[in-house]
């Protein structure tokens, strides 16, 4: 039985993390999504400029699209909930770094879209910060110490599922453990060996490769192994691939 269906999930990333493999922004319409990326205070110019770069790579489309690597929203009420957030992060004076309020361009008549968007320097108190949003919304959140990481990670109504970049497994483990003493679970580690991959410690979070509706999708796990770079495009092509099958039609390898 699952009681909580909502999340609003953190990724811890170390003074010592490679953030290159690290920032790559975790959100989408799945509640194991990584929504607040938690970062050194000392790093957050260059971690805010990796997530830009990222973000806008991607390609926005029509999910049928081999092209395209992030589709629409679930429906025209949950686009409206994603613009609403993306307003009270203006309101709440975050920092936009990309995307924002509209439709990307070419998409605003052909469904329910939105800009894939990163707000920094989110208040760790604010609605945009504690409220889930469901959608491709990334707040980039700083803090002082490892203590203060571990502290705002457990500032939350929601216990689903949590991240922890760093160098080493044993560097990881210390921040998760200081964590699960309080409630930030599902703890993920990763360090230079694993080139990039998150190995996910809650089975619950191993599927979020698995069952997000084209969302914007980062995490990788033992249930869905891939390469650095290639898994936001996973969920569109098995939705493809699932409706082509459908039709008797034929698909590309993923």
């Amino acid at each position: 039985m699952a009681l909580e269906l909502g999340g609003k999930s953190a990724s811890i990333i170390c003074e010592d993390a490679d953030l290159a493999a690290a920032v790559k922004g975790s959100a989408g319409q799945t509640c194991t999504a990584h929504t607040r990326m938690l970062v050194p205070e000392s790093r957050y110019e260059e971690a805010a400029k990796i997530a830009v770069a990222v973000t806008q790579a991607y390609t926005v489309g029509d999910p049928m699209e081999e092209t395209s690597t992030m589709g629409p929203v679930a429906s025209k009420s949950q686009r409206d909930r994603v613009q609403e957030y993306i307003q009270i992060g203006l309101d709440e004076g975050a920092e936009l770094l990309c995307g924002g309020l509209g439709a990307p361009e070419g998409l605003d008549r052909r469904g329910f879209y939105v800009k894939p968007t990163v707000f920094g320097r989110v208040k760790s108190g604010s609605r945009l910060a504690q409220e889930e949003v469901f959608g491709p919304v990334l707040s980039i959140i700083t803090y002082t110490d490892e203590a203060d990481a571990v502290r705002i990670a457990n500032d939350s109504i929601y216990g689903l599922s949590g991240g922890v970049w760093a160098s080493t497994d044993e560097r990881a483990t210390e921040v998760e453990s200081a964590g699960s003493q309080r409630r930030f679970p599902a703890v993920c580690r990763a360090h230079p060996e694993s080139a990039g991959h998150v190995a996910a410690r809650a089975a619950w979070a191993c599927l979020a490769a698995l069952v997000a509706p084209a969302g914007w999708l980062v995490m990788n796990s033992p249930h869905a192994p891939d390469t650095p770079g290639t898994s936001l495009q996973q969920p569109l092509c098995r939705r493809r691939a699932a409706v082509r099958a459908l039709h008797g039609g034929r698909h590309r390898a993923c």
